[in-house]
């Protein structure tokens, strides 16, 4: 069944209203998510950049291997925005680098041991040493993500705000010239 039905006369029959109120409400539910989403995404990048500098500005003291992991964690920070069946959206600063967590959270003092008891050979100071098992004296937490988001809480629901005004000015503006 059509939208809408010519008659014999000359008037006209809409039919259909039920069809096309759920296309126009699924219609107005894609472009709000899209445009939360868009907010949420442009609201995360001042905790994104921040936390990437967070990260390169730390220099302690690289450990006895001489590996700097810093360049590579920032390098690995990425932003993703996604929207869960409910309809909430979120954002998230994610990371695929291994060592990422022990940065921001440092590590207890533990024992490590060689795997199907090999040696482990270890530079320290330009000497090797060869062992079996170690006792790693743990890290100190250097965080970078957690005081980004603290820093730019404000301005994260400003634009986050500025960005949904946006959004909705320029839907009213399409739909009015439709």
């Amino acid at each position: 069944m059509g939208l809408m039905k010519r008659l014999a006369t000359d008037r006209m029959f809409v039919g259909g209203h039920q069809k096309v109120r759920r296309a126009a409400l699924k219609l107005e539910e894609k472009m709000r998510r899209q445009a939360t989403r868009r907010a949420a995404s442009k609201a995360m990048t001042p905790v994104s950049k921040d936390a990437k500098r967070n990260v390169r500005q730390h220099q302690p003291d690289d450990g006895p291997s001489g590996r700097n992991a810093r360049p590579e964690i920032a390098k690995s920070l990425k932003k993703k925005t996604k929207t869960t069946g409910r309809g909430v959206v979120e954002t998230r600063i994610t990371t695929y680098h291994p060592l990422a967590h022990l940065l921001e959270l440092g590590t207890a003092p533990h024992g490590i041991r060689s795997r199907y008891g090999t040696m482990m050979t270890f530079l320290i100071k330009g000497k090797p040493y060869m062992a079996l098992a170690i006792q790693h004296p743990g890290a100190k937490p250097y965080p970078y993500l957690v005081p980004a988001l603290y820093v730019n809480n404000a301005k994260c629901r400003a634009i986050f705000i500025r960005e949904l005004k946006h959004a909705v000015a320029n839907f009213t503006r399409k739909a009015k010239y439709k």
